[in-house]
This record gives structure tokens, C-alpha cells and sequence, in this order.
């Protein structure tokens, strides 16, 4: 989803169904940004709306951003790894090259 409005509303819903069951929150939460359905920005507005402060306190909230920072923190790494990988004029010989990529690799599976 593109649209962010569209994203929250998303999470809406899949709170006002787990809302009593926090273990499935924070799992639905967390599936809806692994398959990227919500984007991280959407999963924080969400989360500090002014809708949400009566529920800010209960542990739910909590687990689900230590589940966002844990996903921005995987991002983070991904983008250094990639930013490390080299560009241009390689040969596939090189092993360097080889390792930079399985390293990439070995961090997405």
C-alpha cells in the first residue's frame, strides 16, 4: 500500500480485532511489516496518534515498537551492507566481490 492514510487504517483494524489479545498484535504487526503491507512511518503515527494515548501504556504498544526499532535497526544494516558492496567496473572473479554478496545474501534469507 502505498498511501499511509490506507496503511493506518489497516493497522487500525487489525487492532480493534486483537485489541485483547497481545501476543497477536505484536504478530500482526509484525507480519504486516515483514510482507511490507505497512511501512514503519505508518506503524509510528499509528502508534502516537492521538486515538491511541489511552492504550500507549499497555505492554502491546511496547512490544510493538521494540518490534519497529528491531526492523528499522535490520534496514539500517542492510543499507550499510549494500552501500559497501562495489559498483561499476568488477570482474566476477574478484573475491572480494564474492564475499560482499554473500554476506548480502546470507543476511536477507
Amino acid at each position: 500500500m502505498e498511501n499511509e492514510d490506507a496503511q493506518i487504517c489497516v493497522l487500525k483494524a487489525g487492532y480493534d480485532l486483537w485489541m485483547n489479545d497481545t501476543q497477536m498484535l505484536s504478530v500482526v504487526v509484525d507480519l504486516l511489516l515483514k510482507y511490507q503491507i505497512v511501512s514503519c512511518a505508518a506503524v509510528a503515527n499509528w502508534v502516537f496518534m492521538q486515538e491511541m494515548t489511552a492504550d500507549f501504556t499497555r505492554l502491546e504498544m511496547n512490544k510493538i515498537l521494540r518490534i519497529l526499532c528491531l526492523f528499522l535497526d535490520d534496514l539500517i544494516n542492510y543499507f550499510v551492507l549494500l552501500q559497501d558492496l562495489p559498483v561499476g567496473n568488477s570482474t566476477p572473479d574478484d573475491p572480494k566481490d564474492e564475499q560482499a554478496c554473500g554476506q548480502v545474501e546470507h543476511r536477507v534469507v
